[in-house]
């Protein structure tokens, strides 16, 4: 938390970390397991660099509801960051919004969607090949369907997100 305050702090009043960073672009690709308050899930990721930008995208399966329970349980994700860097090292804070799904009865026809937004870090050590650890926390929203009446039930809660894996720099 504290690393993360320095690097926004930096940002705003441009200390040498910031004047450190590279500027070149680079499309990356990521394939990553990760766990969060649902289930642990495993994916892969794009992430476009544009000088100190950040878009990525990923997609990810659940792996115990998906494998282990035979429902299909996918997550989708955008993030956008601001990236600090060297030859090998990267920070980047990241603003991270994600969407899942599960279908909980196919004789009730319940839907069960998750709505995540979290706030955190994505850090990569190394060269064309890297390791990628992301650590993220924020509000998850459940929205499913009250089967007696009928209406929408929307509940929100704490959620959280950690992941690691291995990053290819494409070009």
């Amino acid at each position: 938390m504290r690393l993360l305050i320095l690097c926004l702090f930096s940002l705003i009043v441009k200390i040498p970390m910031a004047q450190e960073v590279n500027r070149d672009s680079s499309t990356q690709f990521a394939l990553k397991t990760a766990i969060t308050r649902l289930d642990f899930f495993v994916g892969t990721e794009i992430n476009l660099c544009r000088q100190r930008l950040v878009l990525n995208g990923s997609l990810e399966l659940g792996i115990n509801r998906t494998f282990f329970q035979q429902r299909f349980f996918p997550r989708a994700s955008v993030g956008f960051g601001y990236r600090f860097a060297n030859e090998k090292l990267a920070l980047e804070p990241l603003l991270m919004i994600s969407q899942s799904a599960l279908r909980l009865s196919r004789q009730h026809n319940s839907v069960h969607s998750w709505t995540e937004t979290y706030l955190g870090y994505r850090f990569t050590w190394g060269g064309n090949w890297k390791l990628v650890n992301e650590i993220m926390a924020g509000w998850m929203t459940e929205r499913y369907k009250v089967q007696s009446s009928g209406t929408f039930q929307t509940v929100g809660t704490f959620g959280y997100y950690g992941s690691i894996g291995l990053v290819r720099i494409l070009r």
